[in-house]
Protein backbone atom coordinates (compact mmCIF):
# COMPACT_ATOMS: atom_id res chain seq x y z
CA UNK A 1 0.00 0.00 0.00
CA UNK A 2 1.55 3.68 -0.65
CA UNK A 3 1.33 6.14 1.28
CA UNK A 4 -1.57 7.65 -0.38
CA UNK A 5 -3.48 4.95 -0.34
CA UNK A 6 -2.85 4.47 3.76
CA UNK A 7 -3.73 8.44 4.02
CA UNK A 8 -7.24 7.72 1.78
CA UNK A 9 -8.14 4.82 3.98
CA UNK A 10 -7.37 6.95 6.96
CA UNK A 11 -9.33 9.83 5.96
CA UNK A 12 -12.35 7.78 4.84
CA UNK A 13 -12.22 5.73 8.32
CA UNK A 14 -12.48 9.32 9.97
CA UNK A 15 -15.08 10.73 8.08
CA UNK A 16 -17.11 7.68 8.95
CA UNK A 17 -16.17 7.95 12.89
CA UNK A 18 -17.07 12.16 12.29
CA UNK A 19 -20.58 11.15 10.32
CA UNK A 20 -21.23 8.35 13.18
CA UNK A 21 -20.76 11.00 15.93
CA UNK A 22 -22.89 13.73 14.36
CA UNK A 23 -25.62 10.95 13.97
CA UNK A 24 -25.36 11.03 17.67
CA UNK A 25 -25.69 14.99 18.02
CA UNK A 26 -28.85 16.51 17.83
CA UNK A 27 -28.52 19.24 15.21
CA UNK A 28 -30.69 21.46 16.75
CA UNK A 29 -29.50 21.37 20.59
CA UNK A 30 -25.35 21.39 19.53
CA UNK A 31 -25.96 23.40 16.79
CA UNK A 32 -22.49 24.69 17.05
CA UNK A 33 -20.84 21.45 17.94
CA UNK A 34 -22.58 19.64 15.02
CA UNK A 35 -21.98 22.34 12.77
CA UNK A 36 -18.14 21.63 13.73
CA UNK A 37 -18.02 18.14 13.13
CA UNK A 38 -19.90 18.91 9.74
CA UNK A 39 -17.00 21.74 8.68
CA UNK A 40 -14.14 18.74 9.67
CA UNK A 41 -16.47 16.00 7.10
CA UNK A 42 -16.38 18.39 4.32
CA UNK A 43 -12.60 19.77 4.74
CA UNK A 44 -11.67 16.07 5.09
CA UNK A 45 -14.65 14.81 2.03
CA UNK A 46 -11.90 17.28 0.22
CA UNK A 47 -9.07 16.01 1.07
CA UNK A 48 -9.87 12.52 -0.10
CA UNK A 49 -11.10 13.88 -3.44
CA UNK A 50 -7.54 15.55 -3.71
CA UNK A 51 -5.92 12.76 -3.06
CA UNK A 52 -7.94 10.13 -5.09
CA UNK A 53 -7.68 12.63 -8.46
CA UNK A 54 -3.80 12.61 -7.96
CA UNK A 55 -3.72 8.65 -7.68
CA UNK A 56 -6.23 8.68 -10.81
CA UNK A 57 -3.48 10.85 -12.46
CA UNK A 58 -0.90 9.19 -11.61
CA UNK A 59 -2.35 6.17 -12.95
CA UNK A 60 -3.30 8.14 -16.20
CA UNK A 61 0.44 9.11 -16.89
CA UNK A 62 1.73 5.47 -16.74
CA UNK A 63 -0.81 4.26 -18.80
CA UNK A 64 0.10 6.81 -21.45
CA UNK A 65 3.73 6.24 -20.99
CA UNK A 66 3.27 2.72 -21.32
CA UNK A 67 1.09 3.46 -24.42
CA UNK A 68 3.70 5.27 -26.06
CA UNK A 69 6.95 2.83 -25.13
CA UNK A 70 4.94 -0.34 -26.39
CA UNK A 71 3.95 2.04 -29.66
CA UNK A 72 7.48 3.25 -29.88
CA UNK A 73 8.78 -0.79 -30.16
CA UNK A 74 6.18 -1.47 -32.63
CA UNK A 75 7.59 1.22 -34.86
CA UNK A 76 10.75 0.41 -34.25
CA UNK A 77 9.99 -3.45 -35.07
CA UNK A 78 8.05 -2.53 -37.94
CA UNK A 79 11.49 -0.52 -39.48
CA UNK A 80 13.71 -3.02 -38.66
CA UNK A 81 11.53 -5.96 -40.59
CA UNK A 82 10.82 -2.77 -43.56
CA UNK A 83 14.72 -2.78 -43.94
CA UNK A 84 15.64 -6.79 -43.63
CA UNK A 85 13.15 -8.02 -45.62
CA UNK A 86 11.82 -5.48 -47.96
CA UNK A 87 12.74 -7.40 -51.20
CA UNK A 88 11.11 -10.48 -50.01
CA UNK A 89 7.76 -11.41 -50.59
CA UNK A 90 5.07 -12.22 -48.02
CA UNK A 91 3.05 -14.28 -49.73
CA UNK A 92 2.83 -15.58 -53.62
CA UNK A 93 -1.23 -15.38 -55.42
CA UNK A 94 -2.26 -15.60 -58.64
CA UNK A 95 -1.80 -13.05 -60.81
CA UNK A 96 -5.13 -12.44 -62.33
CA UNK A 97 -6.79 -12.33 -58.61
CA UNK A 98 -5.48 -8.69 -58.50
CA UNK A 99 -4.30 -7.71 -61.67
CA UNK A 100 -5.01 -4.20 -61.44
CA UNK A 101 -3.52 -3.52 -58.09
CA UNK A 102 -0.10 -6.04 -58.53
CA UNK A 103 1.65 -3.17 -58.40
CA UNK A 104 0.33 -1.63 -55.29
CA UNK A 105 0.28 -4.95 -53.69
CA UNK A 106 3.87 -5.82 -54.67
CA UNK A 107 5.59 -2.83 -53.14
CA UNK A 108 9.06 -3.00 -53.36
CA UNK A 109 9.36 -6.49 -54.42
CA UNK A 110 8.28 -5.37 -57.88
CA UNK A 111 6.82 -9.06 -58.60
CA UNK A 112 3.84 -9.36 -60.20
CA UNK A 113 1.38 -11.80 -57.85
CA UNK A 114 3.05 -11.02 -54.61
CA UNK A 115 2.21 -9.27 -51.86
CA UNK A 116 5.18 -6.99 -49.91
CA UNK A 117 6.14 -6.72 -46.48
CA UNK A 118 4.68 -2.38 -46.29
CA UNK A 119 1.02 -3.62 -47.68
CA UNK A 120 1.00 -6.94 -45.46
CA UNK A 121 1.87 -4.74 -42.06
CA UNK A 122 -0.97 -1.89 -43.50
CA UNK A 123 -3.39 -4.28 -44.01
CA UNK A 124 -2.86 -5.99 -40.43
CA UNK A 125 -2.44 -3.34 -38.29
CA UNK A 126 -6.03 -1.74 -39.81
CA UNK A 127 -7.79 -5.22 -39.34
CA UNK A 128 -5.75 -5.96 -35.37
CA UNK A 129 -6.69 -2.15 -34.56
CA UNK A 130 -10.45 -2.73 -35.85
CA UNK A 131 -10.78 -5.99 -33.62
CA UNK A 132 -9.66 -4.45 -30.67
CA UNK A 133 -11.00 -1.15 -30.64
Amino acid sequence: MTRIDKREKEIKDTIIQLKNDQLKISAQDEFAKYMRLDRKINQLNGEHSRLVKQRSDKLTRRRRMSTALCSGLLVVCHITFLFTYRKEPVAVLPVEWFYSLNSILAFPTGAAGVIGLPCWIITSNSIISAALF
